[in-house]
């Protein structure tokens, strides 16, 4: 069986037993997106929610699923060696493994709009709250014409636009979490996930920054060098 199937296989199963009524959900925005996040237990909520813009229930474009190796065991799509990072994806799917200490899985199916983060070690590293589900929003967004951003600041030819509170009624999708400044020099740094998310055709810079007391972890040099190639096709 192909790990395509097992992907699809894993999400619809796990959407239909795990993260059915009576889980956990809630209407969010990112961007331009409507997602309907659902959570396998209250914790996962109430560690995740503040990190969205709550958004009124209706049709999503993206339903995303958070779940631990307590609900569910998706072992079997962990690739070897589980030490590197690794990344896959077609025209129906995208699947990409974050290895660490507290490892993360993300699936995407791309046909049904339905996604999974799995914490294969039980619960979810610190840094994540300030980025989650960023690499299933990419490749979610790939074909449309918006790119998240997890940014500080954003770069381009020797200028840089940092969202701060003076421009927060103009830019309502970047709200900070947790202060009322949004840049490196602003007091809290920007870590809502609802992007800002920009067109392509201002070809922002992707940037990503220490936040909530800690780091980021490194972005992959085949990741960086993907993001670089893109932004230099536009």
């Amino acid at each position: 069986m192909s790990f395509e199937t097992l992907l699809f296989q894993s999400i619809d199963r796990l959407f239909e037993k795990v993260l059915a009524p009576p889980a956990v959900e809630s209407f969010v925005r990112s961007g331009s997106y409507r997602l309907r996040l659902c959570f396998a237990h209250e914790s996962l909520a109430d560690e995740f929610l503040p990190s969205f813009l709550c958004d009124e229930a209706g049709s999503a474009d993206l339903q995303i699923g958070f779940l631990t190796s307590a609900e569910a065991d998706l072992s079997h799509l962990i690739p070897h060696p589980q030490t590197e990072y690794r990344a896959t994806a077609t025209n129906a799917s995208f699947a990409a493994w974050q290895p660490g200490e507290l490892p993360v899985l993300y699936l995407l199916d791309r046909e049904s709009s339905r996604a999974l983060i799995w914490f294969a070690a039980g619960t979810a590293p610190d840094w994540l709250a300030s980025r989650p589900g960023l690499p299933i929003m990419y490749a979610f967004s790939v074909d449309t014409p918006w790119i998240p951003l997890h940014a500080a600041g954003v770069g381009r030819n020797g200028r840089t636009w940092t969202p701060v509170d003076k421009v927060r009624e103009a830019l309502p999708i970047c709200n900070p979490r947790g202060g009322p400044g949004a840049g490196d020099g602003a007091g809290q740094p920007l870590t809502r996930y609802a992007t800002p998310s920009l067109d392509h055709h201002r070809r922002p810079a992707l940037i990503t920054r220490p936040s909530q007391g800690g780091s980021d972890p490194p972005l992959e040099d085949k990741e960086q060098h993907m993001h670089r190639a893109t932004a230099e096709k536009r």
